[in-house]
């Protein structure tokens, strides 16, 4: 995979419902000719479903988060079963405060301070590794 025309071949496609799908695979989703292939999953653990069908033949493929398929891959032990068949753009992960907290600044700081503990004390990597992630800062 290296375009979203490349999912064209394909014949179930499987995304989670709610989430927002960017770049080109988002304008790949959104053309008609493409509705019959989607495959739209909700519920209490929509990726974890869409891994299990992909790992049993269900779909022939899914769109998700490469944290988050790593991340199951890992715990549901289907390495043998699944893999990784290209990326587009990442997109940023965000962790915010809402400013009507009186201490939402103090808060930033902390949690700033916290992730620069985890990284220098080497144990941000083994809580990452646990869910098959690697540090997104490279220093």
């Amino acid at each position: 995979f290296s375009h979203a025309s490349d999912l064209d071949a394909l014949g179930q496609v499987a995304i989670v419902s709610g989430y927002e799908y960017e770049f080109a695979m988002g304008e790949w989703l959104a053309r008609p000719e493409n509705k019959h292939k989607v495959v739209m999953t909700r519920g209490a653990n929509p990726a974890e479903v869409n891994a299990r069908n992909l790992a049993r033949g269900r779909l022939d493929g899914v769109i998700e988060s490469a944290a988050v398929m790593h991340m199951l891959i890992q715990q549901l032990q289907l390495q043998d079963k699944i893999r990784e068949a290209g990326c587009q753009q990442a997109s940023p992960v965000y962790v915010g405060f809402s400013p009507r907290l009186p201490n939402a600044a103090q808060l930033v700081e902390q949690f700033d301070q916290g992730i620069a503990e985890l990284r220098r004390s080497k144990r941000l990597a083994r809580i990452l590794s646990r869910y098959g992630q690697q540090d997104w800062k490279s220093d």
